[in-house]
Parts: structure tokens; sequence; C-alpha cells
């Protein structure tokens, strides 16, 4: 019961604070159990001998307004008038607004709405003489920002509603991972045990931002966001150099069970008020990196599947939503009918949003907390899921061949295929490695025979000219023979080193899986 009363009392003392903060002039209303109250914060009433924050309710119940029919604003005009008669400096402070004004806000955004929705309990604020001009507009545009499961309740703010689906309509590739993070004992992908709990990430690219990985970490039911970092690479063990996990890239941490310790103006995480907190601490970061790096390789190398300018053709991906993305988020959710909203955009705990499944985590054994765990997957080998809900997507390219091309003009052997897997171990897949390297010579060699092709003819052509020139083009040919055995013979010799180091490369991945299994 303590722990209960402090909570109101807390929630109290900062309503108040905001309000004071926002206004000179608030007037709280709630409805709750048929009965009707009403607070007044306002900078008139404060007074040095101390603070006053009066409190009423009205004589009459919600039901006996509500039968008056045609009369309720009169009704509710009645009580007001025998609240005004309880002090003069409170009677002001209603005239500052107008009884019959004050009267159809109640009416409007309290009263009517309870009507088709009997079993509610409401809430209303509403503030006047406002500090700031756009702080209606500034409110409706950043609380979607800073509350992401705030859906839950039916909002207004100057009458209109709106729904809190930032994220949605904003990144690109909206992406949903969920890990489980341990609060006590290091990294086990194996096992969870009792202090392990779930943890969700979202991750996406935004194209109107399109800087370093900015991480947000909401807490709570509510959802409100605590901790925001424009460039978090260093802290989550990721490389921050370069243009490297960019392109706008957001990392969305919802710790909607509230896991996290929190300072007790529960606006910063406070890992070292907690028992293990240095563990925890630990864990929470080395998951959101692992999630993080996962994420940034699986699309660079979707998006070039020659392994050619990966990262400039991500960020131009990426940079042709800005249009409609910008146009989506500008999109003042007022205009739209509140039931849409709520049916298109969901809080991020229900929507249906792109995701992998098998991913089979894999943990580097790490004996010190000073360094984040490394935690890694191959992310070729999971299974990418679309969601219904993921409004901006990249579409994967088809294969263009420019890494062909470039190898070509450098004059190096061609690729073929894709990287082998590490831990193919059977004689078959030794066998197709092996073709394919000597269809890789083969076309070395093809290579070879071309240019003495060529420059065979351009002797020939050169002897045409004088038979007296003869001689001298027939030493010419012979060095070119010459010349060219030698190219054969060196590029034979290449081929046998590279199979050699092919093979004992094998032989060191087959090495490396196993020490990893066991």
């Amino acid at each position: 019961k303590f722990s209960v009363l402090f909570f109101f009392i807390y929630e109290f003392i900062r309503l108040k604070q905001g309000c004071a903060a926002l206004s000179d002039l608030s007037f709280i209303f709630s409805c709750r159990n048929g009965k009707i109250e009403m607070g007044i914060i306002a900078k008139s009433l404060q007074k040095e001998a101390g603070c006053w924050l009066p409190s009423f309710h009205f004589d009459k119940s919600q039901k006996e307004i509500l039968a008056s029919h045609g009369h309720i604003i009169p009704a509710i005009a009645r009580e007001l008038r025998i609240v005004q008669n309880i002090h003069e400096d409170i009677a002001a402070c209603i005239d500052d607004v107008g009884v019959d004004v004050l009267a159809g806000i109640i009416w409007d955004h309290l009263l009517k709405y309870q009507l088709d929705n009997s079993d509610s309990d409401i809430f209303l604020v509403y503030l006047t003489k406002l500090k700031h001009e756009s702080l209606l507009n500034d409110l409706a545009s950043k609380l979607p920002r800073y509350y992401i499961h705030i859906d839950s309740v039916k909002l207004q703010v100057d009458g209109k509603p709106f729904s809190c689906a930032y994220w949605h309509r904003r990144l690109v590739e909206f992406t949903k991972f969920q890990v489980s993070v341990d609060k006590k004992h290091p990294v086990d992908t194996k096992k969870n045990t009792a202090s392990c709990y779930p943890l969700q990430v979202f991750v996406g690219f935004d194209p109107v931002r399109m800087g370093s990985l900015a991480l947000f970490i909401y807490s709570r039911k509510s959802g409100r966001l605590i901790r925001h970092y424009d460039d978090a690479r260093n802290m989550l063990g990721l490389s921050h150099s370069g243009s490297d996990y960019c392109q706008g890239m957001t990392v969305i941490v919802d710790d909607y069970y509230g896991m996290l310790p929190l300072t007790p103006s529960k606006q910063d995480i406070a890992f070292s008020e907690e028992s293990g907190g240095e563990a925890h601490e630990h864990n929470f970061f080395s998951w959101i990196g692992a999630v993080s790096k996962f994420f940034w390789n699986f699309h660079v190398d979707q998006i070039s599947p020659d392994g050619v300018d990966r990262k400039t053709l991500l960020t131009n991906a990426i940079v042709a939503h800005k249009p409609n993305v910008t146009a989506m988020s500008e999109l003042p959710s007022s205009s739209m009918n509140f039931s849409l909203l709520q049916k298109n955009f969901a809080p991020l705990r229900d929507i249906d949003l792109s995701h992998f499944e098998n991913v089979d985590w894999l943990v580097k054994k790490n004996d010190t907390l000073k360094k984040l765990t490394t935690i890694w997957t191959f992310h070729k080998k999971s299974k990418y899921v679309e969601g219904s809900d993921t409004i901006f997507r990249i579409p994967a390219p088809a294969k263009t061949n420019e890494a062909v091309k470039k190898r070509k003009i450098a004059g190096m052997p061609q690729k073929q295929g894709k990287k082998q897997k590490k831990n193919r171990s059977s004689s078959s897949s030794t066998k197709n490695d092996d073709s394919s390297l000597e269809s890789t010579f083969d076309n070395g060699n093809s290579s070879c025979a071309e240019a003495e092709r060529r420059m065979l003819a351009k002797i020939r052509a050169d002897i045409t000219g004088s038979s007296s020139q003869k001689t001298i083009a027939d030493e010419k040919e012979f060095s070119l023979q010459n010349e060219l055995e030698q190219q054969r013979m060196e590029t034979a010799r290449f081929k046998s080193k590279w199979k050699t180091e092919k093979r004992a490369r094998k032989d060191l991945e087959r090495q490396l899986h196993a020490a990893i299994q066991r």
C-alpha cells in the first residue's frame, strides 16, 4: 500500500511540475466510479504563505448530470458556479476561461466520451495561458517519438486524436529481433537461467537523418524514452571509423517489462544501483551490438551480391525512400481517422514487422567484463521473413557481374560462385572446389591464349610488308613464343600454389569450427 501511495504522490508531483512549466493556469478533471472531480494548478493561487492546489468534486454525480438530457451543459455550469462560491480566487481562475466554455470542455472531452465507454476512467488536463504559442504543436509532434506504447491510451491534444506510430512511418527495413539477456551471469546462448529476461530490439535505416548508428532505449509499459545516443558504434563494440554502420541506421531497444534499473528521476539507466549490475550492463550492450552487426552485414551483402560498392549501393537505396518517408512523417496524424490509425499503426509490441528465423547465435569466450562479449552468427544461414507492417523495403538487386568485369580488367582470375561454407568437409565438396578452381585457371589460360593470338597476328602483319624483314620477324616470333611459354609455366606454378593454400585454409577452417562446437 505504501508503494502504491508513493507512486500516486510521485505522479502528481510530476503532473504539477509539468503544468506549471507549460502554462500559468491549468484545470485537471477526472471521471471515475461515477464521480466528477476537478483540480486547479494556477500561478495566481501561489502565495508567500504557502502552495495551494485546490481540488473539488461535483455535488451531482455523472449519472445525475447526464440525466439532464438537453440541458447537460447548463447542469455542468451550475456545478462550476457552486465551486466558484468556495473562494474568490478560485472564482477568478474559472472566470479567466469562462464558465460556459469550461462546461463545454467537460462535456465534449469528458462526459461525451463516457457515454460510449461507460467502464473507462477518463483523465483530462486543460492548459490555458500557455507560456509558448507553439506548445501544442510541439507536444503533438514530439510525444510519438518519446513514447512508443502510449497507443494503449486514446490520447488527444487540442481535441485532435493522434497515434504514436513515429518509427513505423520513419524507418526503412524496419525489423524486429528478440534476445534473452542475463542479468547476473556471462552470456550463454545455449541456456536460459532464472535471471534471463526477453528484450525486444528494433532496427532500421532512417533516410531523413542518414548519420551514424543512433541508439534509443525505451523502458516500462508506457515505452518512454530514457536514453539516446547519437553515435553508439563504439559503445556497442562496432567499427566506428568510416561509413560502417551508418546510412541512418537506428536501433530501438524496448524494455517493455521494466528490467533495466533506472535512476530515481526515471531519466537514465543506473546499472550501478543493481546487484550484479556490471554483468547486466555488459550483456545488455553485447546483445544490442550483436543484433546491430547482424542486421547491417545482412543488408550490405544483400544489396550487392557481386560484392562491389556495397555501402554506396546501400546508401543510394535508402536515400531513394526519403521523399516518401518525409511525406508520411510530416503527415499530421490528427488528419486521419483515429480508428484507422489504431488499425494501421499498432504499438510496436503488436506490430507485424520483418524478422529472421533460424538465427544460431555463437559466443566467443570472454573472461573479462572490460570488453564486450563477441556474439555472432552466419547471417546467410538465417531466413529473412517479410512483415506486413514493414512499410519501406530495399529491393534485392539482380547480379550485375560487375565484380567479374573488374577482375578481368585487372588481369586477375575470376571468382566462381559463392564463398564455400566453413563447415563443409565431405569429399564431394572438395571435388566441387577443385573443379571450380580448375575452371578458374582454364579461364585464365584461355585469356593467355587469346593474348598469344593477338600478338602473333600483329607480328605477321609486320612481316608482310617486306621479305627482307622476314628474319627479324622470325626472331620476334620466337621471342614471343618463349615469353608465352614462360607465362604458361608461371600460371601453372600459381595454380599449384593456390590449390595448396586453399587446402591448408580449409583444414584450418575445419579445426576452428570444431573448436567452436566444442
